[in-house]
């Protein structure tokens, strides 16, 4: 099973794994060529991870789960391994440096953090691989509730756009008194050593064990203030694939002076937007920005919606690009007219922002078709391992 996520989004296909109780690999590809894995065992996920894998996700983990002195993790398990990660959990927990509550502690903040970045992806492409589960397994985790539980902190995590806009930014204090005054000392402390070592929120998040969007909440006051702020850090595939999606809004001038409801609904909801009030001016906008949706009005002048989203269908750039008409009224005839256009849909307005915000959340497609190339179909099998009933729980 393969396919893009536009065809089959990510929710609904974890949904149809759980609920075939499939087992299996789910290799999932951006047009950046990042990478994840996701395993599972009858439908339920007991790993998830990006790839290529290092030590740095391990090793954060590490810092605030043991205490005791660590080995080197390279002789925990080779890089040559297909999961050094998974195998130097085991290793861990095997020479007693963990407990068995520990290691599922551990592995479900790693699905959860896996799974946040998969659902911020707006263009991916999957293939799913029958194969024998991973061994030994710590955990067995319900898709359902992990889903409910990523979506919930995505909602959160846009909201605070665009003040935080990335996992990869990095904290910088900027009115160093006013902070020591409204923070304990420890926290501070901490505060100042983190931005000292230049820790990114995903990072962060790790560190704590906590997810990005409650990283995010706790800082949220503090950034709005200007005691801290977030600088870039160093630019990564995970960074650029986690831009929000660039919407182009094309109504009547007076709908985009007032600050209409569709655009203010999108960029609270994380979304870039490029607001543009003539057909002529969106049309070359359409061209020249890529953007990954397009939001149009029927009603404009001197184009009107279906034509504009004619003369955008029939351009190369945005041959593919998503395109939505908004229609007041909306008929069997208004219908053929967006077919015949080339629309994505025609939606009924006026629209609840959860109803809109849901219905471009299915749209936002791929560019163009794409080869995956380098996912590795071979079975992931770890050495055998005696029960785990042995091990410190």
């Amino acid at each position: 099973m393969e396919g893009s996520l536009s065809e089959l989004d990510l929710c609904t296909l974890l949904q149809l794994i759980e609920q075939g109780q499939r087992t299996g690999e789910l290799w999932i590809q951006t047009l950046s060529d990042r990478s994840w894995l996701i395993c599972f065992d009858n439908g339920r996920i007991i790993y998830a991870t990006s790839l290529p894998q290092g030590w740095g996700r391990l090793r954060d983990h590490l810092y605030r789960s043991l205490h005791s002195p660590l080995p080197s993790l390279p002789t925990l398990a080779s890089e040559q391994e297909a999961l050094p990660e998974y195998v130097g959990l085991w290793s861990l927990l095997t020479q007693r440096y963990f407990t068995l509550t520990q290691v599922r502690s551990i592995l479900r903040l790693m699905v959860q953090e896996t799974l946040f970045e998969l659902l911020s992806l707006p263009q991916a492409w999957f293939r799913f691989v029958s194969a024998p589960a991973l061994a030994p397994q710590f955990v067995s985790l319900e898709v359902r509730e992990l889903l409910a539980q990523g979506m919930a902190q995505l909602r959160q995590w846009k909201s605070f756009y665009p003040y935080i806009r990335s996992p990869q930014q990095e904290l910088v204090i900027t009115a160093a008194d006013e902070l020591q005054n409204a923070l304990p000392t420890t926290v501070f402390s901490c505060l100042e050593r983190w931005s000292r070592e230049h820790i990114s929120l995903r990072r962060l998040a790790r560190l704590l064990g906590q997810n990005l969007a409650t990283i995010a909440q706790v800082l949220y006051p503090y950034i709005q203030q200007g005691w801290l702020k977030l600088q870039s850090g160093d630019p990564t595939p995970a960074a650029i694939d986690s831009l929000p999606p660039h919407i182009l809004w094309v109504a009547d001038p007076a709908e985009v002076t007032d600050g209409s409801i569709p655009e203010g609904t999108l960029r609270k909801s994380g979304y870039r937007v490029t607001a543009i009030p003539h057909p002529l001016q969106a049309l070359a906008a359409g061209l020249q920005l890529h953007p990954d949706l397009i939001l149009a009005h029927t009603a404009l002048s001197p184009l009107d919606g279906y034509e504009l989203c004619s003369l955008l269908r029939h351009s190369w750039p945005c041959r593919r690009t998503p395109i939505l008409l908004l229609s007041p009224q909306l008929g069997w005839l208004e219908q053929v007219k967006a077919r015949q256009a080339g629309a994505s849909a025609i939606l009924s307005t006026p629209l609840l922002p959860d109803e809109l915000i849901t219905l471009i959340d299915q749209f936002l497609v791929p560019p163009s078709p794409f080869v995956p190339h380098g996912l590795a179909a071979a079975t992931i099998v770890l050495p055998s391992v005696p029960s785990l009933s042995v091990l410190p729980v």
